[in-house]
């Protein structure tokens, strides 16, 4: 369970501070103040406030998270909230996912040395989770264009190992008619029922994604419905086949940083379906679905060197690339890659 009231310091780190900064976990009513903090960052990196007090709150409430070890953030004299650092672990615990901000005018005075510190801390504390004989890395992301990010990572001896791609599509007029192959009708989720079958599908359809991983059925159905209050199991569409499900799109119509625009969180379709158009029929589907519900555009993310050509895919619906991320990495304990790696 969270604990929201206790204050602890991280008395070991504090002196490498600036005089009056202090360096702690955070709390459940730190929430607004950190998203404040990491959309003041979103502006001066995209323009845009990406970040949701809901979706926030809701990442620290999840089972796999813990506030008082997975968190630290650092206040300045003023008892402000000038940086932010997290870390999600997830079973099989072989990759860890880490960010990093620092208020614009906080930069410089130690806190982002301090924090990769404990960030590379509270990895290796971490790694033993995995197991016996695995390889876990620490990945790092920003968007291309950041050089005080990407300088940063590779100071603290991360490297560059892939690219990720944002890309949209305009709903400026209907957009085409699926056609689903023989057999192939689409219908939304109904949560509970199609719950275990959702899960298998995923499974299936992204594990010849690079970097994929299998994890618990409670962890990626938790992931896929949070933030709760947002989820809308309407535009979760799924191909089937009879009672079999062929191929998932997975979306959300809530974006923080644009109420005119759908996200798609999850496409993919079940490998012994492949090569019938049914991803293509998915997203026109979708991208009418929204169109009639009055959105104005629908974006997603993507592995710019997707094994599985995904990148076609939504170019060939229509889709355009609007940003670049890079993914930055750093092995924690070295081993065996139990992670994808070439298609299957």
């Amino acid at each position: 369970m969270l604990n929201e009231n206790v204050e602890t310091k991280d008395e070991s780190m504090t002196m490498k501070l600036s005089e009056g900064m202090t360096i702690r976990p955070a709390l459940m009513n730190d929430v607004e103040s950190v998203v404040s903090l990491l959309n003041r960052c979103s502006r001066e990196e995209i323009g845009e406030e990406e970040y949701s007090v809901s979706e926030w709150a809701a990442d620290w409430r999840m089972e796999t998270f813990n506030l008082a070890d997975d968190t630290r953030v650092v206040m300045n004299a003023d008892h402000q909230i000038v940086a932010y650092a997290d870390i999600f672990a997830l079973e099989p615990y072989v990759k860890l996912y880490s960010i990093l901000r620092v208020h614009p005018d906080a930069r410089g005075q130690g806190i982002e040395s301090t924090l990769m510190q404990w960030i590379d801390e509270r990895c290796q504390s971490v790694a033993p989770k995995a197991p016996a004989g695995a390889k876990v890395v620490a990945e790092m992301i920003t968007y291309e264009h950041v050089a005080y990010l990407r300088a940063l990572y590779e100071q603290h001896g991360y490297s560059h190992k892939r690219d990720y791609l944002q890309m949209m599509i305009e709903l400026n007029s209907p957009p085409p008619q699926p056609v689903w192959s023989d057999g192939i009708m689409v219908r939304s989720a109904i949560p509970g029922q199609d719950d275990r079958a959702i899960y298998d599908a995923y499974i299936d359809s992204f594990s010849d994604h690079w970097g994929f991983v299998v994890r618990p059925f409670e962890t990626i159905m938790e992931i896929f419905r949070s933030p709760e209050e947002h989820f809308d199991p309407t535009v979760w569409f799924l191909a089937m086949d009879g009672p079999r499900v062929a191929g998932i799109c997975l979306c959300s119509s809530y974006v923080p940083e644009d109420p005119q625009k759908a996200w798609v969180g999850t496409l993919g379709v079940v490998r012994d379906y492949r090569r019938r158009g049914i991803g293509l029929a998915l997203l026109h589907h979708t991208f009418g679905e929204f169109y009639r519900r009055g959105y104005q555009r629908v974006g997603l993310g993507v592995d710019a060197d997707s094994l599985t050509g995904a990148t076609r895919l939504y170019e060939k619906a229509g889709m355009h690339v609007t940003r670049s991320l890079c993914s930055y990495q750093k092995v924690v304990r070295d081993g065996v890659d139990i992670t994808t790696q070439v298609a299957l």
